[in-house]
């Protein structure tokens, strides 16, 4: 080990450090040992500080000799530590250098500079999308547990509320700066973009100009925020943005593809969404541009194309794929509505494909479901008197007329099954229909594509159980907004730690359940001043470690090694 002398010429100084020498990929590099401080401060401590530390670094090369380079240190564990918090979340650490990847604190300052803001708008943001992971819980509850991470966050709770009206000004740019640099961690597939909508209800019982009533997914009597969130291939959110309860979900689609597109790193591009998003609009502005889109569609509204010819038996059109599996595709003149041109509302004829899939285990799951319908509606029949108008509807849709008075129970007339409508929903059991505009592409390809919708309700399901994005102790339309930013970024992070994780993990190892778990209980514990014990890990931890090139699974951790990336 040696005595390195460095010049800070900004303070016409030298600053001391000693440094020893190791060999990395056959070359000879430095690594500072200990950082010993300016030379003219030492020189008010020592009457000639190069002798003394060069005598110093001397002594510790013999000791490095004796040694083999290992410290040996006395720890008497019948002592009770007198530190408040000695056991830290070390999971965080992994989270912290994913989100550090994003390079958001450029945005941050650049706002921060703009508008001469002094909260410390980029360690709050990195210090709740952190905690939204870890341990998810109200603003208030996550500011009396900063103490659970090693990083030091130096703000106060008023802080944090005043910052979150700040930080949605700059939320489209957030969202951008994330897609276009998670590129840093992991590939991305941008041919494909996936879209659904889904929504949040609050405590709430009088609506107000962001939160208002409308269909909940939850079925609750509560006013509503909706969410539309884009997805890519891989599976990794692109894009989100809210909006009100009680306005229609088709019509949000557009703005944020918009938004996204602006960002996205490529122009030729495949929409892919469920038949709730399937309007006129929708398909033209997906038809352009190098844009495609694939659509579920009702079966029943394009009735007019297939003429009952699907229902045909021996129709030689159908391509069988399995024993249960079989489809049937024809090119067709899809005459849709839409406002997106300047004439106001038009008529546009425009070719796509029908794709009609039928599935045996569908059509099996299908009547196993109506039967159950059927068996309760039976029962409202038998006894209507032990159901009112808040009952569930199961069955209900089966019976032919139920009138209900002023209190809202069921007036006890003739009820009888509506046989016809059974009859009619029979008929389509099994079916599945898709209409894309990619006309001369393989419907084995339209169907694949179609398959993984599943990974946008995987997103919504992580969103809603694992990071806990609601309820919402919030109530200004401008903090709601940043409370789901923070669910949201918390969510990429999450999502790109587990593409990450899959290069050598299967899937069922790295679930998000079990990926929350690993990040979770992984803890460390200060043992001496300078010195953390490691309470233990598992193979998630292992390999974030050789993912990120820490060494965060040792028995030891000292803490100057801790440091060095909490910076």
């Amino acid at each position: 080990m040696i005595l390195t002398k460095i010049p800070v010429k900004k303070k016409n100084d030298v600053y001391l450090v000693i440094t020893d020498a190791f060999r990395e990929d056959g070359k000879v590099k430095r690594r500072s040992v200990k950082s010993l401080g300016y030379l003219s401060k030492l020189k008010e401590q020592y009457d000639d500080p190069i002798a003394y530390f060069t005598e110093v670094a001397r002594q510790m090369t013999e000791e490095k000799k004796l040694t083999g380079g290992i410290r040996t240190i006395k720890i008497d564990f019948s002592n009770k530590s007198t530190s408040e918090n000695c056991l830290f979340n070390c999971g965080s650490m992994f989270i912290k250098k994913a989100f550090d990847s994003l390079k958001l604190d450029y945005i941050f300052r650049k706002y921060k500079d703009k508008s001469k803001i002094k909260a410390n708008l980029a360690g709050i943001f990195e210090f709740l999308t952190i905690n939204q992971i870890i341990d998810p819980s109200s603003k208030l509850s996550s500011f009396y547990k900063k103490d659970m991470y090693l990083k030091k966050y130096n703000f106060d709770l008023d802080e944090i509320y005043r910052s979150l009206s700040y930080i949605n000004k700059i939320d489209k740019e957030i969202q951008s700066q994330i897609y276009k640099n998670s590129f840093n961690l992991c590939e991305r597939d941008a041919s494909k973009l996936y879209y659904d909508c889904t929504n949040y209800y609050f405590e709430i019982e009088v609506e107000d100009e962001f939160r208002k009533f409308g269909f909940s997914k939850e079925h609750r009597p509560n006013p509503i925020v909706q969410m539309g969130m884009f997805i890519d291939g891989s599976g990794i959110p692109v894009g989100y943005d809210l909006f009100s309860g009680n306005k229609n979900e088709q019509l949000s689609m557009i703005p944020i593809e918009k938004e996204i597109l602006k960002t996205y790193k490529t122009s030729k591009v495949v929409v892919c969404a469920d038949a709730g998003l399937c309007s006129g609009n929708n398909k033209i502005f997906n038809s352009f541009a190098d844009k495609n889109y694939i659509f579920v569609q009702s079966l029943k509204k394009v009735k007019s194309y297939i003429n009952d010819e699907i229902f045909d038996e021996n129709n030689d059109k159908w391509v069988k794929i399995n024993e249960n599996l079989k489809y049937y595709s024809r090119n067709i003149n899809d005459k849709v509505s839409t406002t997106l041109f300047s004439n106001g509302t038009m008529m546009v004829n425009h070719e796509a494909k029908l794709i009609i899939t039928f599935d045996q285990d569908f059509c099996d799951y299908m009547k196993m479901v109506r039967q159950k319908r059927i068996e309760k509606a039976l029962k409202i029949i038998e006894n209507p008197n032990s159901f009112t108008k808040e009952t569930s509807k199961d069955g209900k849709q089966y019976i032919k007329t139920i009138n209900y008075d002023g209190n809202g129970e069921i007036i006890e007339k003739k009820l009888e099954l509506d046989f016809e409508k059974i009859h009619e929903e029979e008929k389509y059991d099994g079916y599945y229909a898709l209409i894309t505009s990619l006309v001369d592409e393989n419907p084995m390809n339209i169907i694949g594509i179609n398959k993984q919708r599943w990974a946008i309700e995987d997103c919504f399901r992580t969103l809603k159980t694992d990071l806990k994005a609601r309820p919402v102790f919030l109530s200004s339309e401008d903090r709601i907004r940043t409370h789901f930013l923070i669910a949201y970024t918390s969510l990429v992070l999450l999502k790109l730690i587990q593409k990450l994780l899959r290069k050598s993990i299967s899937e069922e190892d790295s679930t998000m359940p079990k990926i929350l778990y690993a990040l979770r209980n992984f803890s460390i514990v200060k043992i001496e001043n300078s010195i953390y014990k490691n309470c233990g890990t598992n193979e998630i931890i292992q390999e974030l470690c050789k993912i990120f090139n820490v060494k965060l699974d040792n028995d030891f951790i000292k803490g100057d090694y801790l440091k060095s990336f909490l910076k």
